[in-house]
């Protein structure tokens, strides 16, 4: 994992802020996870990967996710926005 970091630093991929804030908030929103080859090996959609990274650095054994198998269909679009509208742009 360390050498993540290093990886990051020298593409200039953003995660100082995101971790500072996650080291003081802990891990808010679960990761969106899909059955990429429908061979029951699931990978991140396309964003939650620094939050998985930073987990890792941080100890974390197992982490919140959702799981959309079905997410090539009009349905599981849906509830891939349905979930994203209700983590990023919900105003409480």
């Amino acid at each position: 994992m360390e050498k993540w970091i290093d990886y990051a630093n020298e593409h200039n991929i953003p995660y100082r802020e995101l971790f500072d804030d996650m080291g003081k908030q802990g891990l808010l929103y679960p990761v969106i996870l899909r059955d990429l080859k429908a061979n029951g090996i699931l990978r991140k959609y396309q964003c939650g990967g620094r939050r998985i990274i930073w987990a890792k650095l941080n100890g974390y054994d197992s982490i919140g996710s959702y799981v959309v198998p079905d997410w090539l269909t009009i349905e599981g679009r849906q509830e891939i926005d349905r979930i994203i509208a209700d983590q990023w742009y919900r105003i409480d």
